[in-house]
């Protein structure tokens, strides 16, 4: 098997994971009954983490065997804290978890796409073809845990204790890729001085600390939102699958329709407004069904244009 079809399936375990715990996590806080204060301690502690994370993984990254390394690591670790949520209910243990998951786990992101990009470069694959198989997994995924739901076999034990053995299977499929040879960049030439001064990593990261880290921080909340309003887990199961049918197909089109290399910059801009829109959306008192309907089609299409346009500027 190449490298390319082992990436897909860590992909689509990887992300079946994570179609499983990141939609449902906030839920199973107000299932354990934690009040405001604590549910809000607990939804802080995910970005700080991933900050953490993401700052010791680009440290200690150096090239395809150390990524591998790390992810092999953060897995193994990454595949019991998971479970742990299936037997840890007390608001301190959930904290310690969540401080984990946040570091080591959002760490994995990063280094997969890191794999997963220099595997493209070396098989002459597009990251997006490969990416979909990630956003297939959270289709499926949830298409199931709302018919779950439906039958009332949907549980918070189930929903984790699945997700970490799709993890664990990721997890295993890391340890069969083959290392191989690239053009690696000296780190003693990209560093944080060098990069300040060029115009297009000052705009990049402006664009994800600015839109992104808003973005990933409203995620959260989305859930609670739809919770509030009366809509049931297998419900918000249905309304997540629906904004990956949505996501798959502008991956599509987008990779279809866009060939110019300066197109992807003006998407990019059409995804910031897409994403500032769709969250003013949730301000104002819109009737349940149209605000379903609305921020479902806005959240596939934003994540869609991201995928397809995202490691293209990376690159550049």
């Amino acid at each position: 098997m190449s490298n390319t079809n082992k990436i897909r399936l860590i992909i689509l375990t990887f992300y079946i994971c994570d179609a499983l715990f990141s939609p449902f996590i906030a839920l199973n806080f107000i299932h354990l009954g934690f009040n405001a204060w604590q549910l809000g301690v607990l939804l802080a502690i995910k970005p700080f983490g991933a900050i953490l994370g993401s700052i010791l993984s680009s440290y200690l990254s150096k090239g395809l065997k150390r990524d591998l390394l790390l992810a092999k690591i953060c897995g193994i670790i990454s595949v019991f804290t998971v479970l742990g949520f299936v037997f840890i209910k007390n608001f301190i243990g959930c904290c310690i978890l969540m401080g984990l998951i946040s570091i080591l786990y959002c760490s994995m992101f990063g280094l997969l796409d890191g794999i997963c990009q220099k595997i493209c470069v070396n098989e002459r694959k597009k990251f997006s073809r490969i990416r979909i198989f990630g956003s297939f997994a959270y289709f499926t995924s949830l298409i199931g845990g709302g018919f779950l739901s439906l039958a009332d076999l949907l549980e918070y034990r189930i929903i984790f204790s699945v997700a970490s053995i799709s993890l664990a299977i990721a997890t295993i499929f890391l340890f069969t890729i083959k290392p191989f040879d690239t053009l690696e960049v000296s780190a003693e030439n990209i560093t944080l001085k060098h990069m300040i001064k060029r115009p297009v990593f000052i705009k990049f990261s402006l664009y994800n600390i600015l839109v992104m880290g808003i973005w990933c921080v409203t995620i959260d909340y989305c859930s609670q939102m739809f919770n509030s309003l009366g809509l049931t887990n297998g419900q918000w199961s249905f309304i997540f699958a629906a904004q990956v049918v949505v996501e798959i197909a502008t991956v599509f089109i987008l990779e279809k329709v866009v060939k110019k290399k300066f197109t992807f910059v003006y998407l990019f801009f059409i995804c910031a407004f897409l994403m500032v829109l769709r969250t003013s959306l949730f301000i104002f008192n819109m009737p349940t069904i149209p605000l379903v309907i609305t921020t479902t089609f806005l959240r596939g299409a934003i994540w869609g244009m991201y995928i397809v346009t995202n490691m293209r500027i990376l690159k550049r």
